[in-house]
This record gives C-alpha cells, sequence and structure tokens, in this order.
C-alpha cells in the first residue's frame, strides 16, 4: 500500500493526450465538505504541492489535481501520450477564462512592448511550436531560500515552453483586462483573488486592476505585503495564506460547513 497522500491516474483527454491526475481524499471516515480542482501555472506540475493538497484534505476538502497538456507527468511520464511534448498545451482554451484554466493577468520582468507583443502573437500562428526559452525564475519564487534552487532541480520543470502556448497565455491575460472582466459567468458565482505585492513573475498591479473592473457582485482580494510569487511557501504567511483560502471555501459552502466529521451519504459540492 502507498504511503503517499494521493492516488495517482491517468485519465484520457481532449486532443488524444493523457492527463497525469492524483485525487487526494479527507481521512478514513471523515465526510469531506467540498472537492478542490487544482490547476497548476506555467512549467509547473502537481507534484509541487503535496503538503498544501494533503492539508487541504486533512480539512475535509477533497483535492483533484492534474497536470495540463504539455506540463510535468502529462508531458514528460511514463505513461505519457505518443504525441506529447513538452511545452506543446494545444492552444488558449486550457489557459484563460474561456474554460477551466487560470487566467495569467500581466507578466512582470519580462514585460515586452505593445507592438512586440502584437508581432509574437502572428509568429505564434504561423509558428505555433517553436522552441522558446522561459528560464525558470528561482530568485523570483519565494523567501524560502529552498524553493528556487528546487525548482532549478526539479526534473519535470523545464526551462522553456512553445510559442503558441507562451503568447497565448500573455495576449489573452491582456484580453481579460481589455473586455473578460465583463464576461464573468453569472451573479451568483464567488470569486477570490489572492496576491503578494513583491511578486515578479505575475504582476500586482494587473490584478489588482482586473479585480476592480471584474463584474462579479460576490468578489473578494486579499493582499500580502511584500509577499512574493508562490505564496503557499512563503515562510511568513503560508499559514495564513491555507486558512485565507480555507476560510472562503467554508463561507461560500452552502449549507455552511460545520468541522469535519464522520463520513455520510451526502455528495460534496465541488468549489
Amino acid at each position: 500500500m502507498s504511503s503517499e497522500p494521493y492516488t495517482e491516474s491517468w485519465r484520457d483527454g481532449p486532443l488524444a493526450t493523457k492527463f497525469y491526475t492524483r485525487l487526494y481524499l479527507p481521512p478514513a471516515g471523515v465526510a469531506p465538505v467540498a472537492v478542490l480542482t487544482f490547476v497548476h501555472g506555467y512549467i509547473e506540475h502537481v507534484g509541487r504541492y503535496t503538503a498544501a493538497h494533503a492539508a487541504w484534505a486533512a480539512a475535509g476538502v477533497a483535492v483533484f489535481a492534474y497536470d495540463m497538456r504539455g506540463f510535468g507527468r502529462t508531458a514528460l511520464g511514463d505513461a505519457r501520450s505518443p504525441a506529447s511534448q513538452y511545452g506543446k498545451t494545444g492552444g488558449v482554451r486550457e489557459r484563460t477564462m474561456e474554460s477551466t484554466g487560470r487566467p495569467l493577468v500581466g507578466v512582470a520582468r519580462r514585460h515586452q512592448p505593445y507592438i512586440v507583443r502584437k508581432l509574437a502573437v502572428l509568429l505564434g500562428k504561423l509558428a505555433p511550436n517553436a522552441v522558446i526559452k522561459t528560464p525558470v525564475q528561482d530568485k523570483d519564487l519565494s523567501h524560502d531560500e529552498n524553493v528556487g534552487p528546487d525548482s532549478l532541480k526539479d526534473p519535470y520543470i523545464k526551462g522553456y515552453g512553445r510559442l503558441e502556448g507562451l503568447i497565448d497565455m500573455i495576449h489573452r491575460g491582456e484580453v481579460l483586462i481589455w473586455e473578460g472582466y465583463k464576461l464573468w459567468p453569472s451573479d451568483d458565482l464567488p470569486v477570490l483573488i489572492l496576491h503578494g505585492t513583491a511578486d515578479q513573475v505575475n504582476a500586482f498591479p494587473p490584478t489588482k486592476k482586473f479585480f476592480e473592473m471584474l463584474q462579479a457582485p460576490n468578489k473578494e482580494f486579499i493582499v500580502y505585503e511584500n509577499m512574493m510569487h508562490d505564496l503557499m511557501t512563503e515562510p511568513e504567511i503560508k499559514e495564513k495564506y491555507f486558512q485565507d483560502c480555507l476560510s472562503w471555501v467554508q463561507k461560500h459552502l452552502s449549507p455552511p460547513a460545520a468541522p469535519a466529521g464522520p463520513a455520510s451519504d451526502s455528495t460534496a459540492p465541488a468549489v
């Protein structure tokens, strides 16, 4: 029997892709109060978040996590699809508000002038699978001095991507500011955004602007002063970050969640 806090599986998905997935369940006898679907960031993979996802499960929230097409074990694992290539994402629909991916509103250090970005969008259509170097920003991830070096040594994190996926991520993040803020799907769907002001990967000001423009009646923005990109590993606030997220989930369950207890026949709502 595995000692890991999750079970692994490979699942068939769109574009003839097998996706690597993990499922974290609450301890035996504890009924899940919610199900969290986790989507990782650019050149990342779900293996970086084992401790965080185990904490969610211990709090009564089941977690389903998967490596996106082009990244992690989905691209590099032994059971990957024959056509899988690192950085080959298959396009925009997996990376923006158009589906379940996470939007990148604005980059920080490597932000290019508008005309350069427009030319890159055109190039992405002509040569979508061109390999582009995107070195790991190991100094910009966390105040935890081990996070950057560990990322550089991680066999499932590579310092490159494909032009289509990279341009889609950046360009469609800008589209959220231009017009996507109007497209929140319903008045009763809440949104929580958490950001550190010292983030040098995803820029803080565009995120703040997006939140202010977002036409969602039930929205909340939690700011962590002087914190960097990977809030789950920031030594000063990682416990607070987790509690902020968990409290928000519990607050939006219907009916409000009681502390996790014995399992029952009820079905946990997805969040």
